[in-house]
């Protein structure tokens, strides 16, 4: 019975890490887009005047944001067969979850300290938004997308500017350059800034170009990350399945034991 029981603890054990792992991953990416919408309703108020209703729903979105994030490291800790080292390993989502409980507008009754610890509320969604676009663009491989679209804005504005600084054209900025870039690449094409020159439309049809190419490599790990779900959902179902059955067997395995041992000990005791 104890071979049943440690391999039952050692089953519950899995489970709770692939849940854990599975939970994660799924929800990564709505906690990237919340971390990053976290950042303007909590900074926007404290430099634009906005009205009362506005204000009103800038909190609570607020507070729905942090109860999702309250919810989600609740669910990670119960998950978690480490809790001590769970909570040591994820402090900057202990924070997130325990800053707003101080309620700065109310504990402090000064205008600047409160705007202080309201921008503080701040600085842990911003890191846990790094965080987890690391871990989103690594683990579908877009961080190298990222730098190379980057490098690609960057250097094509930089070299735009000087093909068409002193030409009487549009483009006479860096800035001016870097909104072509980037209207160009994305393939929007406001139209407010294009080149004059030859050599600068041969610049811009070169961005054109990749800027196709990245957005398809953008679009084959969107897919790829769909699929990779669908996949592990039937990974999943095919997993409790066997845990199911083999729990079953187990049973049956500890009633066998129990009618082996019973004519031993029928037989010591007529003995």
């Amino acid at each position: 019975m104890s071979g049943t029981q440690s391999r039952r603890r050692w089953m519950e054990t899995e489970w709770r890490r692939q849940a854990l792992q599975r939970f994660e991953e799924v929800t990564e990416v709505p906690l990237l887009v919340l971390a990053l919408t976290m950042i303007p309703v909590l900074v926007v108020p404290l430099f634009v005047d906005v009205s009362a209703a506005v204000d009103g729903s800038l909190v609570a979105a607020s507070w729905f944001i942090w109860a999702t994030f309250a919810a989600e490291y609740a669910i990670r800790l119960t998950l978690s067969t480490e809790r001590l080292r769970f909570v040591r390993r994820n402090l900057l989502d202990l924070i997130i979850v325990a800053l707003p409980l101080l309620r700065p507008l109310r504990v402090v009754r000064s205008v600047r300290a409160a705007r202080f610890l309201r921008l503080a509320r701040v600085l842990p969604f911003l890191g846990e938004a790094v965080r987890l676009a690391h871990r989103v663009f690594a683990r579908h491989h877009l961080h190298y997308v990222l730098v190379l679209s980057t490098a690609l804005v960057v250097g094509s504005a930089a070299v735009m500017l000087g093909i068409e600084e002193d030409q009487g054209g549009s483009i006479t900025s860096f800035g001016d350059a870097m909104w072509w870039a980037i209207t160009t690449v994305t393939t929007v094409g406001y139209g407010d800034t294009f080149p004059v020159t030859p050599a600068g439309r041969g610049v811009a049809a070169f961005l054109m170009l990749m800027g196709v190419a990245l957005f398809g490599i953008i679009t084959a790990n969107v897919a790829a990350f769909f699929v990779e779900s669908a996949e592990e959902r039937s990974s999943d179902a095919e997993y409790a399945e066997l845990n199911e059955k083999l729990d079953r067997v187990l049973e049956r395995l500890g009633s066998l034991e129990i009618l082996l041992a019973e004519p031993e000990t029928g037989h010591s005791r007529g003995g």
